[in-house]
């Protein structure tokens, strides 16, 4: 992936400067001062450039975007037989990631824990190993699968402070277990994406409760992850419509610049 920087990459265009200039474009430059009628090069005179005429340099440049999928392995995913399909998401975003040299990870949460399945990587015979015995049931610690999952990319934000992390949770939402016994599963959430927005990582919530069944019981815990995620709302999921938002978030993040 590949986005605009005025710091560091190739000089693809110039642009009026937002704040300070720190790399000035000098032929946008010459060429804004020559529009304004004062003296170009070849015309023998002394060249005026005034501050209006200054340019900077826009750069493009490639970044790396490590991305942990955070997916619920409860008893509700698999009645549903939704994580083969998230299985296969990862498949397929290892394969980009493969030839993108980024990195996939791995986090499923069940019973009373979160497990890291497959560590942030670009190779696609461990992950292959790795999520081939995958299973799922029980009830859902959605806080503890967030936990692990913003472990592993602030950990690597961390040695690399350049990429952008992206954290996707393949999820119906219906978080009953607490991290500790008699905590707020609701304060537990407002924590753990405050700890993403401070170290900036970007979320992502695929919500996959069927339309049908969808439960009240659960409204507040949903509502804080659609309000501080961006949010998709897909009932019948698969790898397809995964990689497909997945990229569509990734291109989103390309375009802010640096």
């Amino acid at each position: 992936m590949r986005t605009l920087s005025v710091n560091r990459g190739t000089y693809v265009k110039a642009r009026m400067p937002h704040e300070t200039v720190t790399d000035v474009a000098l032929d946008a430059t010459i060429r804004a001062a020559c529009q304004q009628g004062r003296a170009c090069p070849e015309e023998g005179r002394i060249m005026k450039i005034k501050k209006q005429d200054i340019r900077e340099k826009l750069r493009s440049s490639k970044i790396s975007t490590p991305t942990v999928f955070v997916v619920d392995a409860s008893g509700s995913m698999y009645a549903n037989e939704r994580m083969e399909s998230a299985k296969g998401a990862v498949f397929s975003l290892l394969v980009h990631a493969y030839q993108k040299r980024d990195k996939v990870g791995l986090v499923a949460f069940r019973e009373h824990r979160a497990e890291v399945v497959l560590p942030l990587c670009s190779s696609l015979d461990y992950a292959i190993e790795c999520l081939k015995d995958l299973s799922s049931g029980g009830p859902t610690p959605l806080s503890a699968g967030l936990q692990k999952g913003l472990e592993l990319l602030v950990r690597e934000k961390r040695k690399s402070p350049d990429v952008i992390p992206v954290l996707v949770l393949i999820s119906d939402g219906r978080a009953n277990v607490p991290l500790a016994a008699g905590s707020e599963i609701t304060e537990e959430l407002l924590e753990l994406t405050a700890v993403a927005w401070k170290n900036k990582i970007h979320m992502v919530f695929i919500d996959v409760e069927l339309a049908h069944s969808a439960s009240q019981r659960h409204a507040n815990n949903k509502q804080i992850l659609q309000d501080r995620m961006s949010y998709y709302h897909v009932e019948y999921l698969t790898s397809y419509a995964v990689q497909e938002i997945v990229s569509a978030e990734k291109a989103m993040l390309a375009g802010r610049p640096g």
